[in-house]
């Protein structure tokens, strides 16, 4: 699958790569702060147009953060993730533990 994602600090420019499992774009989960990341990172996947299909649970059945491929537009350590309630949120301080959700082609 085809996926474009930006580069980082005032990236300005789409970078492609081919992976047979990725991590979504904020602009493919739907998110709210797509205005906040690079333009271009994906259409939104009809699946999740709604924050309850954005929650990811553990194997406890608790809701936990994740990450998305996307990072915050023009500030270098801004990433985006995905919040307990489903929301996409974005977040200075890459080095917070929240978990990945891997997306795949079947």
């Amino acid at each position: 699958m085809r996926k474009l994602s930006d580069r980082g600090y005032y990236a300005q420019y789409l970078h492609e790569t081919t992976d047979t499992i990725w991590l979504p774009s904020a602009a493919e989960l739907n998110g709210e702060f797509v205005n906040e990341v690079v333009l271009g990172q994906g259409k939104p996947y009809p699946l999740f147009n709604l924050n309850p299909s954005r929650i990811k649970k553990n194997q406890n059945g608790n809701a936990v953060l994740y990450w998305t491929r996307s990072s915050g537009l023009g500030l270098s350590h801004f990433f985006t993730y995905v919040a307990l309630n489903g929301y996409v949120y974005y977040t200075g301080g890459g080095a917070s533990s929240y978990s990945v959700a891997f997306g795949f082609c079947l």
